[in-house]
C-alpha cells in the first residue's frame, strides 16, 4: 500500500490548472492519502469559497481513496465544516499508523514551533501578516530558488526537532511540515515532506510493500 503524505498546498484563489492536474495524478497513484494541513488559504479566502471553487475537482479523486484531512494554522478546524467529508474520511490534529514495525506519528507542526504569541492576534491582523509573508517568500523564492525557504526556516525544523526528542525521544517517526522545508533526519526520525507552492511540489511515500520511504521534490508551471 502507497500512503502519501503531503501538506501547505495553500490553495488560494489563484488556480492554477498545471498544479491541479499534477495534484489529481499523484492522488490517482496511491492508496491512501494525509493531507497534513494548510491545504487552503484561509489568508485569502474563506472555507465556503474554496469548497466553491475550481479546486473542488481534486475532491473525486481524495474521496475515493482513504483521505484524512489534518488541520494546519491556515486552515484550521473552527473555520471548515461538516464539507470536509466531501473529500476527506476523517480529520483531526494528528494521525498515527504503524509502518516497518514502527509507529508514525503524522502531526502539521504548528503547535511545536509556531509562535504562541501570534495565537492571541485579531484574525484580520495574523492574516495580513501572512500575506506579508507569503509575498516576500514568493519573490524571493522566484529570485534565488527553493534554497531560501532553508536559509530562512532551517532553525525552526532544528527547533520542532528539538522538541521532538525531548517530547518523544528518538524511535518515534515524526512526520510535520510547516516550515516549508523538505528535510529527512534520520538522527531524530523527523520527516519534513517540504510543500506544493512557489512553483514547488514535494511530497512523502510511505511504501508498505517494500518498507520504503521516498521523498519527491518536483515543480508545475505557476
Amino acid at each position: 500500500m502507497k500512503i502519501l503524505i503531503f501538506g501547505d498546498s495553500h490553495l488560494s484563489p489563484t488556480f492554477n490548472k498545471s498544479k491541479l492536474e499534477k495534484m489529481k495524478k499523484l492522488f490517482s497513484n496511491v492508496d491512501m492519502i494525509i493531507i497534513n494541513g494548510d491545504l487552503w488559504d484561509s489568508a485569502y479566502w474563506n472555507f465556503n469559497e474554496f469548497i466553491d471553487s475550481k479546486w473542488s475537482e481534486l475532491f473525486k479523486t481524495l474521496s475515493e481513496k482513504k483521505t484524512i484531512y489534518l488541520y494546519g494554522n491556515h486552515d484550521r478546524e473552527y473555520m471548515c465544516d461538516k464539507r470536509v467529508n466531501l473529500f476527506s474520511q476523517k480529520q483531526g490534529k494528528v494521525y498515527n499508523f504503524d509502518f516497518n514495525h514502527k509507529k508514525v506519528y503524522v502531526t502539521h507542526g504548528d503547535a511545536e514551533v509556531y509562535g504562541a504569541h501570534l495565537y492571541k492576534l485579531p484574525d484580520f491582523i495574523e492574516k495580513f501578516l501572512w500575506r506579508i509573508g507569503n509575498l516576500i517568500e514568493a519573490t524571493l523564492v522566484k529570485i534565488f530558488g527553493k534554497k531560501v525557504l532553508k536559509i530562512q526556516h532551517q532553525n525552526t525544523n532544528n527547533r520542532f526537532k528539538a522538541q521532538k526528542l525531548k517530547k518523544y525521544g528518538k524511535d518515534l517517526i515524526v512526520v510535520y511540515n510547516h516550515t516549508h522545508v523538505q528535510e529527512k533526519d534520520d538522527e531524530t526520525n523527523c520527516y519534513n515532506t517540504g510543500c506544493m507552492k512557489y512553483g514547488i511540489f514535494q511530497y512523502v511515500i510511505f511504501n508498505t510493500d517494500t518498507s520504503q520511504v521516498k521523498f519527491y521534490d518536483e515543480t508545475y508551471e505557476l
